[in-house]
């Protein structure tokens, strides 16, 4: 049975890259093995070179950088990606047009609240301006980019963005030694890295981008993408919320040590973003399709398909790393680490325990049930604000592991719950029916 599934889910990929292009396809699992390899490999390095205080810093200004990026895919790139897909010709140009001027004042925008942020800081002689100012540019050089490698997507152009991906993501790493070997790499000039790598990916990306842009856009786009994304952006803030929650806490309570494990722990598990791209792209489509041909139970069936894999590969994973917990710890970040076996262990009990919220997600988005994920990542992002301070403060850095693990089960129960009762919905027209028959 199992083989049998692995050779239908090749089978089904098989197709998948032959809808979209085979050299698309493959382009497209290239840029993703490129940017999870140069995240995991950079924040290692870092992890190591920095020592737990210093990284952990870093990792507190990162989560901004990371806020903004999930605003920007809400409310920008995400909206372009599906309602650009069946633009043609000039329609297609002026809607691009006008969402790149939303994306620049977007960033603008953010830009302005960070160095807002540093010059209060810099008033009030408190935190550090300088750190955030690095944070300002590399937020607005990565939106830069990210938004010119989204909109290739859209295009299909796929080996033009994971070639704008070789430089920003190719060269961070690069970049990050150079200046590690030349005795100038601290949280600041890591940050100034990003910046600078982003900043050459997004002006050779709107090199790329020149025939898609034109004078003027039109305006009443913006208020399309704002429908579209408004719920997206609530669920990120949301998910947010409930996830980084506690890497601020632990930095108000810890310190930046605590952060920087905390960190290092995630970071262990950053080759799964493969499977994460794939369950938050791939699945919703083939649910979408399955629902729309074959109803209710195609959906079912391939909600089964999909858990049975995933659960196999993830279930492989976690075993293995909380099995070689201390061993991975020491191993990838130095001896300053190799004592946190407890924490990345838990950690893998609880991905393993919420690996199917993707999946269960992905059949909400298929169903156009988005307003259900907003509500579920609202509610586990509450109960990380009430309970993150008392874990944290009672048990450190486990504490802060088992209220993120916490939070994901929540959010699974709750995606499970919504998905339940809208089977249930479904069923009851027909049992309604049914009955009416039967009298």
């Amino acid at each position: 049975m199992g083989s049998a599934f692995l050779r239908s889910g090749s089978q089904r990929l098989g197709r998948l890259l032959a809808g979209q292009g085979l050299r698309a396809g493959v382009w497209g699992l290239a840029d993703q093995i490129l940017i999870s390899a140069s995240n995991f490999a950079t924040t290692v390095f870092l992890a190591r070179a920095l020592g737990p205080s210093e990284f952990g810093v870093f990792a507190v200004a990162y989560t901004v950088l990371l806020l903004g990026n999930s605003l920007q895919s809400a409310l920008i790139t995400q909206p372009h990606n599906v309602l650009a897909a069946t633009r043609q010709g000039e329609d297609y140009v002026r809607y691009t047009t006008a969402t790149a001027i939303g994306q620049a004042t977007f960033t603008v925008v953010v830009v302005f609240l960070i160095l807002a942020m540093a010059a209060i800081s810099a008033a009030v002689d408190y935190g550090r301006p300088f750190l955030l100012v690095a944070v300002a540019a590399a937020s607005a050089t990565w939106q830069a980019q990210e938004f010119a490698r989204r909109v290739l997507y859209t295009e299909g152009r796929l080996r033009d963005a994971f070639r704008n991906d070789l430089i920003s993501y190719g060269g961070q790493p690069l970049l990050i030694v150079l200046l590690s070997r030349g005795d100038r790499l601290n949280d600041t000039t890591a940050l100034y890295a990003i910046a600078a790598t982003s900043a050459a990916a997004a002006a050779l990306g709107g090199w790329r981008l020149r025939s898609s842009m034109a004078r003027h856009g039109d305006p009443s786009v913006l208020r399309e993408n704002w429908r579209f994304g408004k719920w997206l952006a609530g669920g990120e803030v949301a998910l947010w919320l409930s996830s980084q929650t506690y890497i601020y806490v632990s930095a108000l309570i810890l310190g930046p040590t605590g952060v920087g494990v905390l960190r290092a722990v995630q970071t262990i598990f950053g080759p799964m973003r493969l499977i994460v791209f794939a369950l938050n792209t791939i699945l919703p489509i083939q649910f979408a399709r399955a629902l729309a041909k074959e109803g209710t139970p195609g959906l079912q069936a391939r909600l089964k398909q999909a858990h049975l894999f995933v659960g196999l590969v993830v279930g492989c994973y976690t075993v293995s790393v909380a099995l070689l917990a201390g061993r991975l710890m020491g191993a990838f970040f130095g001896d300053d680490y190799a004592g946190r076996a407890l924490e990345l262990a838990l950690y893998a009990g609880f991905v393993a325990l919420t690996f199917p919220e993707l999946i269960i997600g992905a059949a909400l988005k298929a169903k156009r049930l988005t307003r259900h994920i907003f509500i579920s990542h609202g509610i586990a992002s509450l109960i990380a604000i009430l309970f993150g301070w008392v874990l944290v403060a009672t048990l450190g850095v486990v504490g802060a592991v088992i209220g993120m693990g916490l939070a994901g089960v929540v959010r699974t129960y709750l995606f499970w719950r919504a998905y339940r009762q809208s089977e249930l919905s479904d069923e009851r027209p027909a049992d309604q029916t049914a009955r009416s028959f039967a009298e």
